[in-house]
This record gives C-alpha cells, structure tokens and sequence, in this order.
C-alpha cells in the first residue's frame, strides 16, 4: 500500500492493513503496525574523513556551496544513530524502516560535488564508509563496538572520538591509557568522548554489558605510504570466462608492515594483458572517472573491476604510484562450458542461507511511551514534512507568531485575510532542500492554501503551476515574501516540492504555508 505515503487520499483508509510512511511518520493509525518505507536522505562520500583530517576535492571543490549536505563521513555515521533512534528506534510502537540508501548510486542526488547519490553505507564499488560500520553496530545482534575515524592525525590535534556500540558502556584507552568511561549514550548507540589528543600509536575501545568486557576494537597509526597493494574478490567458484564474470581488485596504500594508509590520495595508473576486459572503476568527486587505466585512491583505497571473456587463461595487472613500490597481481579465469553458443551452467551466486537472528546482547534504554497528541489540524490532515529540518502544524495566526522551527523570527505585519489561519512552521535550514514530496497533506476542508515565498529566490515549478501571485507581501525579518494562492477541494493531496528547483541564495528564506476554511 504506497511506497512513500500511508495514503494519499481520504477514501483509501478502509484498505491501509499496514501504515507506511517518511522521514519519521507521525503515528495516524493507533492500532496498525507502521513502518518508515525511506528515511535518512542524508549524503557524504566516502573519501572524507572529517574536519581534522586532510581535504580531497569537497571542502573545496566550487560547487560545495550548492551542496544540500556538507557532511564528512564522520558526521554521515554518527547521524545514523541519530536518525534512527529518533524517528523510530525508541518508539515501541513503530516497526522500524529502510535506510535510504544501501549504496551510492545514479539516483538523484543533492550535492554537485559529487557524480552520484552520496546517501549510501557503502561507495558506488561497494567500499564501506564509517556509516556502514556504524549500522553493523547498532544492528547487528552480538556485542559489536566501533570506533568512526582513523587515528593518523598531525601533533596537537584534539578531537571528539565518537565510538558505536549496542553495549550498555564503553572506555577508550589511547596508548593503554584510560580516556574515559562513558554510559550514557546518545540516542542509544554513540558514546561521545570530548577533547582527545592524539598521539602515535593505538586507540582502543572496549565494550561492555553489565560490567562483562564483551568485545574491543583498535586502530592504530599507519606510516609513511611504502606501497600497493592489490586484492582480487571473485565468486564461490572463482572468476568463470563466461564473458559476463566480474573480478573485482581491491588498490590499498600501505605502510610498511602492510597497514592501510588511511589519508592517502592520488593517482594509480593500471596495465593488463591476457583475456579480460577492463572495466575500471570511479572517483567519487570526478566526472568521467570510469572506465579509465587510471584511478584516484580515496582514503587509503578503491576498487576496480575486470570482466572475463569466453577465453580462460591468466591475466596479470600492474599497479604503479609514483614515489612507492608498484604492486602485481595475477588471476586465472576458469573455462566455462558453451556449445554452439549455449550452456547448461548459470551464472554464479551466492547460496547464503538466511537463518533467524538471536535477540540483540543489549538494548538500548527506551523513554517510556507516552501516546502523542494526534493532530488536531482541521484542515491539514495525514500531513507530512520529508525535509532535513523539523516542521510542525499551528492554529490561530496573527502577528507575533514565529515562522520557522529553528529562527526567532515573528510574523509581524499580515494581510488581514491571513488572521486565525492554520499554518505550518517550516525549518528555514531547509531553504536550499529540494524533494519532490517535500510537503504533503490533505485538505481536510475546502479551503484557501497560501504559500509565502522569498522574492529572491526562483519560483518552483509547483507554485507556478497550481498558485497566483495576491499581490500582497509579507516582510519576514527584512525579506519580502510574496503571498500565493490556490483553492482546494476537501479530500484532495495536497503536494509541494523544494523551496526552488534549481540554485537559491544561501541566505533565503524557506516558504511558509497557512491554510483557511473556504466560506461561501
């Protein structure tokens, strides 16, 4: 039943069996089960760390201003938890969702700086992020701890070590010394400690429930980039020249006793003889990256990938960086048997059983349940927000209410057929947002809908289509609002996308919306 919306109109109520929603669903049906169908738009690619660490092309790249997200990956992981335990780990009643998305993709993404989607837990070739990492974590049902981040920084530099974990505490040790203890999570999973200073050498976390060390994780410091290193990952039954058979061939940079160089960047150039075609890999922040004999490393790594033909035989590649010791690899691609262009073997898979998962070792502590107040909006009703901010449903409007979730300011001076409006409260940090179902709801009445809109910015293509301008101005806080206006039928989806389709000025305005009932 719909795969964003629990409903899209008043008449389907009789068929929801399950209610599905967005973005942290406000409960509409209190005796169905509900589930999130998306949630978590969020983007940040895979090659950067955080703040503390060195920039590749984001920090810097020229369109970082126009990216909706500005994240590390850092920051990615630990919102994970945040996310999650928010919209729907902590509510007993709600089932739990799908995170959008398992891995970057050409599926529509909000950040130029970037040639895919970034919302992934893994890279477009499949390489983990820390939000990957992250997820394991917190989902996984044996005791799990991770520590987001490496631990190659430069003297002096104090930062927030951010550890996930589904145990009860957690102490980090930096060289063997105690840090700190924490068991106090925040939302649930992350435990956060404050102004740790790096030194060479190891960071440790250990985990614990009920006291009982259950398991630990440490990362140490890499040394200076020494050389390649290649790692082919083929099928259960090896690299079949079937002519559709991938290979494909992690490039690390590693210090000389084989550890990951986590801040190395830069390019690879590749050959390869023998029977396969190349197929390359990508760079993240680089436009036209595929499909070449050459690749950029992102944070220690990338990937490539090598497709057989009908010929078996052995294949060897050679992976060259300048100032460090080349790398070789060879494989072998197995015969596969075809007779006049058929055959009786498939393609190979993967033949994972899956098998019912134990309990979780540890559960976060719940705030106790305490069934929320339903909205009581006349006219906005099944109303739903699926922007990065928070936005919230009022009654009554007049001068002095406050228009944003997250500013101070007030409405101040209103056409008068404004008053005793319902509204919405919009988060103004969602400005340069853009979603197709960004807001949604449905008339509950026939009804005015009024959209106030920043005269800076380009007028999307759904108030265009479905408002006229009044005439009429509303000064938000030294910027001109222009009021628009359309007329709704009771019962109709009321759709609204982003605050522009295309660029806005970072300093806009994101549109407010109010609605009154229709008088004859």
């Amino acid at each position: 039943m719909g795969n964003r919306r629990a409903d899209v109109k008043n008449d389907s109520d009789g068929y929801v069996s399950i209610e599905i929603g967005t973005e942290g669903w406000e409960r509409e049906y209190p005796d169905l089960p509900i589930i999130e169908s998306e949630y978590n738009r969020e983007e940040s690619p895979r090659r950067i760390w955080d703040k503390y660490s060195p920039d590749d092309n984001f920090w810097n790249h020229p369109n970082i201003s126009k990216n909706t997200y500005k994240l590390s990956s850092e920051e990615f992981a630990v919102r994970q938890a945040d996310h999650w335990w928010n919209k729907m780990g902590k509510k007993p009643y709600h089932s739990g969702g799908a995170n959008w998305v398992f891995s970057d993709g050409p599926h529509g993404g909000r950040c130029p700086t970037e040639v895919t989607r970034a919302s992934g837990e893994v890279d477009a070739v499949r390489l983990p992020k820390e939000a990957f990492y992250a997820l394991k974590a917190m989902w996984r049902p044996e005791p799990q701890v991770h520590i987001v981040g490496h631990w190659n920084y430069t003297p002096e530099t104090k930062k927030t070590i951010y550890v996930i974990s589904n145990c009860a505490s957690v102490k980090l040790y930096v060289n063997d010394k105690l840090i700190g203890t924490n068991n106090a999570p925040e939302n649930g999973y992350v435990f956060k400690f404050d102004q740790v200073a790096w030194e060479t050498g190891e960071i440790k976390a250990e985990a614990f429930i009920d006291s009982e060390l259950k398991t630990t994780q440490t990362k140490e410091t890499a040394g200076e980039p020494e050389a390649l290193k290649l790692t082919p990952i083929t099928g259960p039954k090896g690299w079949l020249a079937d002519g559709s058979d991938i290979a494909l061939i992690d490039i690390e940079v590693v210090d000389a006793q084989g550890r990951r160089c986590p801040l190395a960047k830069g390019r690879v150039d590749f050959t390869i003889s023998g029977p396969a075609i190349w197929r390359g890999g990508y760079n993240s922040g680089n436009p036209n990256s595929t499909n070449n004999l050459y690749l950029d490393i992102e944070a220690g790594i990338n990937r490539v990938a090598v497709r057989s033909t009908l010929e078996a035989g052995n294949v060897t590649i050679t992976a060259t960086k300048a100032g460090i010791l080349d790398a070789n690899l060879e494989l072998n691609s197995m015969a596969f048997e075809i007779k006049n262009g058929l055959t009786t073997m498939l393609p190979q898979v993967y033949e994972n059983v899956l098998s019912k998962e134990p309990l979780p070792a540890h559960t976060p502590e719940m705030p106790k349940y305490v069934p929320g107040i339903k909205n009581r909006s006349e006219l906005f009703k099944k109303f739903s927000y699926t922007g990065d901010g928070k936005a919230m449903l009022r009654t009554n409007m007049h001068w002095g209410k406050k228009a944003y979730t997250d500013l101070e300011y007030n409405y101040t001076v209103l056409p008068k057929f404004l008053n005793g409006a319902e509204y919405v409260r919009t988060p103004n940090s969602d400005n340069r947002y853009w979603a197709r179902d960004q807001l949604q709801f449905i008339a509950g009445k026939k009804m005015h809908i009024y959209v106030l809109h920043d005269d800076t910015v380009s007028r999307p293509e759904f108030l265009l289509q479905d408002y006229n301008d009044t005439g009429d101005n509303v000064n938000m806080a030294g910027v001109s609002m222009s009021v628009f206006h359309r007329l709704a039928e009771e019962g109709e989806s009321i759709i609204m996308a982003g605050n522009s389709d295309g660029d806005a000025p970072e300093n806009c305005r994101m549109y407010t919306v109010m609605a009154k009932k229709f008088k004859k």
